[in-house]
């Protein structure tokens, strides 16, 4: 049986390793010029956050951990955040070809997963990732992968289109008769 965990935690190690972080590290250090020392001050008192999404999600004004930065190392910070992805996923399930909404045992089912990057303009691609301690360049790609709730995979997938919105299509024949659960899963590389 394949592990969808085993699976999940490769890509999660490859983000880690990626980034040049152990898994105990906080997200914020992915940050330019930041160090353990700015990530204390950011997680700590009023406003804090505990992820680098909370930290991006806050007026420039508010973001702490920079009061010793010069003007051109807090830019880098907030032009990190900007390339940082915010991605929206939407998914429709459907059967090709099918006369009717219902889904039978064999049909040939689609689950199309819809990924828009919005922290893209229209018509802009993504680039390569901010990964400053890899040795070479990375483009920005993302993992789908389609799982059950007893964690076997039933798709997965890298998909690298650097387009703002991307859609990929998942198939798979219908189980037996009955109701099933399944997890859908995208990660970055």
């Amino acid at each position: 049986q394949d592990n969808l965990q085993t699976a999940i935690t490769c890509i999660e190690f490859g983000q880690y390793v990626t980034q040049g972080m152990w898994a105990k590290d906080s997200s914020l250090l992915q940050l330019p010029h930041f160090t353990e020392e700015e990530v204390m001050h950011a997680e700590k008192g009023k406003g804090k956050v505990g992820s680098i999404v909370e930290y991006r999600a806050l007026e420039d004004d508010q973001k702490k951990g920079m009061a010793d930065f010069s003007e051109e190392q807090k830019q880098d910070v907030f032009k990190y955040l900007k390339m940082l992805p915010d991605v929206t996923v939407d998914t429709k399930v459907f059967v090709d070809d099918d006369e009717d909404d219902k889904v039978y045992e064999g049909d040939l089912c689609t689950i199309r997963v819809t990924l828009t990057r919005n922290n893209l303009e229209k018509g802009e691609k993504a680039g390569l990732v901010h990964a400053p301690l890899f040795p070479f360049p990375k483009q920005e790609a993302w993992w789908i992968i389609l799982g059950t709730k007893e964690g076997k995979i039933v798709h997965i997938e890298k998909v690298g289109n650097p387009s703002r919105i991307v859609e990929h299509n998942i198939k798979f024949l219908a189980p037996r008769v009955g109701e099933y659960d399944f997890d859908l899963y995208v990660k970055s590389n």
